[in-house]
């Protein structure tokens, strides 16, 4: 199939501290994270971002712990309620 790109939904999705979920995709054959958006559909998402966010640096899912290093694209796109992200200095990559 050529010029196909399917959507990049979550790979895992993690509360924070706050108890707030984020949603992450592995990246770097799955030793780090990026963060990303909650998309599972063509209409409105209840699970967008909203308030304050914290991006933890690290996240243990399944026993294993992984760093946080890029917040990928779109992550929060038609966040009309979030009204600031703290992130750690793990992010490399915006």
């Amino acid at each position: 199939m050529v010029g196909i790109k399917a959507l990049a939904w979550e790979d895992i999705a993690v509360e924070n501290a706050d108890g707030v979920t984020i949603y992450y995709n592995y990246i770097n054959d799955g030793t780090e994270l990026e963060v990303t958006y909650y998309n599972h559909g063509y209409y409105p998402n209840p699970e967008r971002y909203k308030g304050n966010v914290v991006i933890p640096e690290e996240v243990v899912f399944m026993n294993r712990t992984r760093k946080v290093t890029r917040i990928g694209e779109g992550a929060f796109s038609s966040c009309d309620e979030l009204t600031s992200v703290t992130m750690p200095q793990s992010i490399t990559t915006l």
